[in-house]
């Protein structure tokens, strides 16, 4: 990624790692079916519990929130009741006031819980994105952002990647995340 022409890189990273307030019992985790959004189905390891956890439920959806140790952060998950529904739910959860209005909803119900125990790492190509949402003049070199070193070619955006990954298991979820924009300039060599 780093070559001769790399003029700047600006990372940004967050990593958490958060115990769950009631942990899960590693000896009731089972093998279970688990429906996936394309509506195959597979075997994954699944954590069982029951307790009182804040919950809410409608003709499309199942919320459940489970609190982290110290109370600040949760863990909110969405479970559909029918996987065609899914797109529909994630459009409406997309809107902060519906959004908002299901956290709201919560409220301390007796359930049992079945959680998938899993991982997951996504990498996104960030530049493809903006250009598709029509940000372009910072990737090319005559952008004029050259004034934000001290060097007298051009330089441009080259760059833009977005990683993250998320770890859920019986004792605590793990996730981290960072963003990568690398800068490049025209020569090979910056004036000093």
């Amino acid at each position: 990624m780093f070559d001769a022409n790399t003029r700047l890189c600006l990372a940004d990273v967050i990593h958490i790692v958060a115990d769950w307030l009631h942990p899960f019992n590693k000896r009731e985790t089972y093998n279970s079916k688990f429906t996936k959004s394309n509506g195959n189905v597979v075997r994954v390891p699944m954590m069982a519990q029951r307790g009182n956890f804040n919950y809410f439920s409608n003709e499309k959806f199942q919320a459940l929130d489970m609190l982290y140790v110290g109370g600040d952060l949760s863990f909110l998950t969405i479970l559909p009741k029918n996987t065609r529904d899914l797109k529909e739910i994630v459009e409406r959860l997309n809107d902060p006031i519906y959004f908002g209005k299901v956290v709201a909803s919560l409220k301390p119900t007796e359930v049992e819980i079945n959680l998938p125990k899993f991982q997951m790492k996504t990498r996104i190509d960030l530049k493809d994105l903006l250009i598709k949402d029509g940000v372009t003049a910072v990737f090319h070199p005559n952008m004029g952002l050259e004034g934000i070193l001290e060097n007298r070619g051009p330089v441009f955006v080259s760059d833009a990647i977005q990683v993250a990954y998320i770890i859920v298991d019986e004792i605590h979820t793990e996730a981290g995340a960072s963003t990568d924009v690398q800068s490049l300039g025209l020569e090979a060599v910056p004036d000093n």
